[in-house]
């Protein structure tokens, strides 16, 4: 029983460690919307694999189980930030003309905020919360600090996730202002 509580810790940094590094492939030879939609597609590869790997290993009853849309409504109101975010961008892309937006069609603008966003959050929801947050529910003391212990778990593997990607302190500084 105690592996079960820490494998999903490690087959998320695995998972992790796998993407990073098969991202180059994806990174050196595609580039505009055809990268972002590649990413997309690699990430969604990522996450149906994962979703069989979490099926088999922590035995569910199915797919549908663990991906549902059941509660749709009342996840709108914790995703709205996501659409508030696609909005800004594009208003900054097609109003205000912002200096990150200069020299961009609007086919990578709808690659990257939807597709690639999208498929992103898929593949890290099931890698750092399903992955990470099932070693809690594995034991038979399921108190209130061992919740937060794993959902820490998961933050830090989640924040480190993000930090590495970060090349200049100020993208590090938008980051930790994110998870804080």
């Amino acid at each position: 029983m105690k592996s079960k509580k820490l494998i999903g810790i490690i087959l998320a940094v695995l998972f992790l460690l796998l993407l990073y590094y098969t991202s180059p492939l994806i990174n050196n030879n595609f580039d505009g919307a055809l990268g972002y939609m590649m990413k997309s597609v690699q990430r969604i590869l990522f996450f149906a694999v994962e979703l069989i790997i979490f099926v088999k290993l922590f035995k569910k009853d199915s797919m549908r189980s663990i991906v549902n849309m059941n509660c749709f409504k009342d996840a709108v109101p914790a995703c709205s930030a996501m659409f508030i975010y696609v909005v800004f961008d594009v208003i900054t892309y097609v109003v205000i003309g912002a200096k990150s937006w200069l020299n961009t069609t609007m086919p990578i603008v709808v690659s990257c905020l939807i597709f690639m966003q999208l498929a992103t959050g898929l593949w890290e929801e099931l890698t750092f919360r399903a992955f990470v947050c099932e070693g809690y529910y594995q034991g038979a003391n399921a108190t209130f600090k061992r919740r937060l212990l794993y959902a820490g778990i998961s933050m830090v593997i989640f924040g480190i996730a993000h930090a590495v990607e970060c090349d200049s302190l100020e993208h590090l500084s938008i980051s930790l202002q994110t998870y804080f």
